[in-house]
């Protein structure tokens, strides 16, 4: 097992600064990425899991939908 881990912030990638990040913009992040038709993960945990299962269709498709969420809704702007 692996993990990847994306920070949407220009801050530095740490444990620290992801602790600061508030949860309530990180929960309408999760949400706008649902109404792309898209599920990450569990809104508490705040993880993405990816598997040999999915298809590079798949990984496609979430990152349009990661994209269009950012760009739709400004999280560029409050991350």
């Amino acid at each position: 097992m692996f993990s990847i881990t994306i920070f949407l912030t220009d801050l530095e990638p740490s444990f620290e600064v992801y602790c600061k990040l508030d949860k309530t913009i990180l929960s309408l992040f999760f949400l706008s990425v649902i109404n792309e038709g898209v599920l990450l993960s569990s809104l508490l945990l705040g993880l993405v899991f990816l598997s040999f299962a999915h298809t590079e269709g798949d990984i496609q498709r979430t990152i349009s939908a990661v994209n269009n969420s950012l760009d739709k809704y400004k999280f560029k702007e409050v991350l």
